[in-house]
């Protein structure tokens, strides 16, 4: 059970790979106050106590996140490190390289991902390499009042789709939709606020010959309003790829 838990959880780092922007709105990973030391993966609708660690994070003098550590499990029980990130930052202090290593048969670089940024410190670009493929990603941020207004994804150089940003009266994210290269909408996701705090996020896609809405996700903040679980659940259709994920800090 808890290695289908830490299978669900990589799997949900790998697809939030493709929209990293949204929790950089409600977390600047790179430079986040509250230091996150640990996240725990588990089911929705049971106790965070039941899940395991799925990631936990070291930082370096400065406070930024050095490195992530993703623990490799047997028996329920771990073993070691699967796989860790290595984040690099310039002298200005932006992020601008994470290096992906996970132990096969021996230690290997997985990905690279390295990143540009304007002289106004927006980061523009973002090109993802992986070692054991020829294909590259590419994505491009445009922005406008100092808000990501779009973003462009590549493959190989060949433009593939993009997303648009829409704020409220207060610069807060609430809604953000996906289109592919023909300008044809893939879907659109909804963020909901309550005192400054997004408390929910509601996915639509195309399911069938219509837009329906197809997730939710739920999130919790403690008395210090910082983020605390999210769970994600699929409405339409039915799913059992449904996760959780408790977040710890150092206090």
């Amino acid at each position: 059970m808890k290695l289908n838990l830490l299978i669900i959880f990589f799997s949900l780092l790998f697809f939030l790979g493709c929209k990293k922007e949204n929790l950089e709105k409600e977390i600047d990973l790179f430079n986040y106050e509250p230091r996150i030391k640990k996240i725990i993966g588990y089911q929705p609708n049971e106790s965070p106590e039941t899940g395991i660690i799925a990631a936990e994070y070291e930082y370096d003098s400065y406070n930024r996140i050095y490195k992530i550590n993703k623990p490799k499990y047997e028996n329920d029980e771990i073993t070691g490190i699967k796989e860790y990130d290595l984040y690099k930052y310039n002298s200005k202090g932006h992020l601008i390289k994470i290096e992906n290593y996970r132990y096969l048969s021996q230690l290997e670089i997985i990905r690279t991902t390295v990143f540009t940024y304007s002289e106004k410190g927006e980061k523009i670009r973002e090109f993802v390499e992986y070692t054991a493929e020829e294909t590259t990603y590419k994505y491009s941020y445009l922005y406008k009042n100092d808000l990501l207004i779009r973003k462009e994804s590549f493959k190989n150089d060949e433009f593939r789709a993009y997303v648009t940003y829409e704020y409220n009266n207060k610069n807060f994210l609430i809604k953000e939709t996906t289109f592919d290269h023909k300008d044809k909408m893939y879907g659109y996701t909804i963020y909901h606020y309550h005192v400054d705090l997004n408390i929910q996020s509601d996915i639509y896609y195309w399911y069938g010959d219509e837009i329906q809405k197809v997730r939710e996700e739920i999130k919790t903040y403690d008395e210090k309003n910082r983020l605390f679980t999210i769970e994600s659940s699929y409405v339409v259709p039915s799913s059992n790829f449904n996760w959780a994920r408790k977040y710890e800090y150092y206090d």
